[in-house]
């Protein structure tokens, strides 16, 4: 790992030897994981423009286990899927600077980030939407308000199947 510096060293000095629910605490730099650590649920990324929205689906998905990084721009989503090797990509539609359907055609043309299989999960109901985010390539089109285990469920089906492939 590169040189840290005494901010980055902090946090982890802060937190040695303690425990959370009786598991030990490990600090480790999002900067630095390009693949889901050991025993977790794989990595996903959370993209929302809605702080709130973003803040719920990201603590939900790291309760259940899984590594998750966090974006509120359609820019910050692409260059996050590109710098990390991800699972899977849970997708607000409305994101600032280029749109979560924008966003996801991009994501979707590219080789490298293709074959990563992108959840849409949209506040906006009715048929034009959700066909226009499967014509774009989404895997799964999620309506909020969203019970927590169907997202849950829909991201295991998802990341399970590309497992197997």
């Amino acid at each position: 790992m590169t040189d840290t510096t005494a901010a980055e060293r902090r946090p982890a000095a802060l937190l040695a030897g303690r425990t959370h629910l009786g598991t030990p605490v490990r600090v480790v730099r999002m900067d630095a994981v390009r693949t889901a650590p050991e025993g977790s649920a794989g990595t996903v990324l959370v993209a929302d423009a809605h702080e709130d929205s973003r803040a719920i689906c990201a603590m939900l998905l790291r309760h259940s286990g899984f590594v998750v990084l966090e974006a509120w721009t359609g820019e910050e989503a692409i260059r996050l899927a590109h710098a990390h090797r991800l699972d899977a990509i849970v997708m607000g539609p409305v994101l600032r600077g280029v749109d979560g359907m924008r966003a996801l055609e991009v994501l979707k043309q590219d080789p490298a980030t293709a074959p990563i299989p992108v959840v849409v999960l949209s506040s906006v109901s009715g048929d034009e939407h959700e066909r226009r985010a499967r014509a774009a390539g989404c895997a799964a089109y999620l309506l909020k308000p969203c019970p927590p285990l169907q997202v849950l469920n829909t991201l295991r089906a998802l990341t399970e199947r590309r497992e197997a492939a």
